[in-house]
């Protein structure tokens, strides 16, 4: 997972081997506005976990943000793909809107 990822609205992502990450300008989600509000860049740590499958989902791994600003960053996103070609992902809102946002490396 460690490496430096790129995904709209969120801009760049990088996971370090230290356990710790970056964003240069993390994106919250703001469902009243319909739209995502950037608050600009953070930092903190990052850890994966293997969640209980959920059938008919793509998703299984967790990756989970912590940020010391909760203003600022943190979350839980899903992992798919390959050791290779890993990709990153979460819902804006509801899942049932179908709004997926991806990084990919």
């Amino acid at each position: 997972m460690v490496g430096t990822y790129w995904g709209e609205p969120f801009g760049t992502l990088i996971l370090r081997a230290d356990g710790t990450y970056a964003v240069d300008d993390w994106a919250d989600y703001d469902s009243v506005k319909g739209k995502y509000q950037h608050s600009g860049a953070t930092d903190g740590a990052w850890k994966l976990s293997v969640p209980e499958h959920v059938e008919g989902t793509p998703y299984d791994t967790a990756l989970t943000l912590h940020s010391p600003d909760p203003n600022k960053g943190g979350g839980a996103f899903y992992v798919s793909g390959s050791r290779q070609k890993p990709r990153i992902a979460m819902y804006a809102g509801d899942p049932d809107e179908c709004r997926l946002y991806e990084f990919k490396r």
